[in-house]
């Protein structure tokens, strides 16, 4: 199977295409049920993640940066941020202009490391059923004639379209057991 598919792009108007995208959120939620593939909701299924602290000290470098040099900042406030600087790198005894680069440049945003993508799964989950991806491929389809109701389809249009050019090429001997499975057509060898 390929990963883009022209027989699936269809031309919608404005207002089509965002009632298209409501409806499907609608089967986007019963995937994310069916496969235990949550939507990004909550702080697990976001792809990166913030760190608070990490903020906090490059804000405080920039603010000395960008402050100190115009001579606007108080004293006070100037001595805050630097201790803010100083509990963070504990090896230093002074903020020095190096220091205040290194902070000002700090990493604060990092990869999640349990973020765990909603399509993916669903792949996966439908990879280890029996039909495979030409399911959730025809689910899809199926989807947009039932909320759609589109009057104007290509002629040669098919929900089966895949699954028809693959079985000419299973009899052919063009596509190996191993995809074969993968696809989800084992019924058919």
């Amino acid at each position: 199977m390929k990963d883009h598919s022209s027989h699936d792009v269809v031309l919608l108007c404005v207002e089509c295409h965002r009632t298209s995208n409501i409806r499907d959120q609608a089967v986007r939620e019963r995937l994310a049920q069916l496969c235990g593939a949550p939507l990004a909701a909550s702080q697990n299924h976001v792809k990166y993640t913030e760190d608070a602290d990490c903020r906090k000290i490059r804000s405080a470098a920039r603010a000395l940066l960008q402050k100190s040099r115009k001579h606007v900042l108080p004293e006070e406030r100037r001595r805050q941020l630097e201790n803010i600087l100083l509990q963070h790198y504990p090896e230093q005894d002074e903020v020095t202009e190096e220091l205040l680069e290194e902070a000002a440049n700090i990493q604060v945003v990092f990869d999640n490391p349990d973020y765990e993508c909603h399509g993916q799964k669903v792949v996966e989950y439908y990879l280890q059923r029996e039909g495979g991806l030409l399911q959730l491929e025809q689910l899809w389809r199926e989807h947009f004639l039932t909320s759609m109701k589109p009057r104007y389809m290509p002629q040669l249009w098919s929900v089966k379209h895949n699954e028809e050019r693959l079985r000419v090429r299973i009899n052919e001997g063009r596509i190996s057991e191993e995809d074969i499975k993968l696809i989800g057509l084992s019924r058919w060898l």
